[in-house]
């Protein structure tokens, strides 16, 4: 996800790859590997991110889709989120990141996409035009990661969009 999004098509390719063996070798060992409905889940996600990433635009959903309904957390949720997002559809984006939103997940792996939704949030309702939502949210996502480091870019521009919304 992270080679995806970044841009590196031939590293997140590569990992793309090595799951695709992985994971394909464990699934024709054992159809009773309680793991099964994971490693397809992630492999879903895999590969709706590289397709993404590769403006395969086409079956992208879909895959993501499949992995949030494999299994569903956090990290595909977000992924899901982000796909709609990229893709255009704004509505159904705030949707996924709405539901993201609403449960902590503190401690862990989704700890950022849950904290990053807000911030998502913010720029999608502001995007829309639904400057209140967008205010609080950006607030939220400050308020959320007080902590982190001043010069994270999601801290940057959450810091300028609330200075550019008019106050309520």
């Amino acid at each position: 996800q992270i080679y995806a999004r970044d841009g590196k098509l031939k590293e997140a390719g590569l990992v793309l790859e090595k799951a695709e063996r992985a994971i394909g070798d464990t699934l024709a060992v054992s159809a009773v590997n309680r793991n099964t409905r994971h490693d397809r889940s992630v492999l879903a996600a895999l590969k709706g991110e590289v397709q993404l990433a590769r403006s395969q635009t086409t079956g992208v959903i879909e895959s993501l889709e499949v992995a949030s309904r494999l299994f569903p957390d956090p990290n595909t949720l977000g992924s899901l989120a982000y796909a709609y997002w990229k893709l255009g559809n704004g509505e159904e984006a705030a949707r996924k990141y709405l539901e993201l939103a609403e449960t902590p997940h503190l401690g862990g792996e989704a700890q950022e996409d849950w904290i990053l939704a807000h911030y998502h949030l913010g720029k999608i309702f502001q995007q829309a035009g639904d400057l209140d939502k967008a205010r609080r949210y950006y607030e939220k996502f400050l308020a959320i990661w007080k902590e982190g480091d001043p010069d994270l870019p999601a801290i940057v521009d959450a810091k300028e969009q609330l200075i550019r919304i008019p106050p309520a």
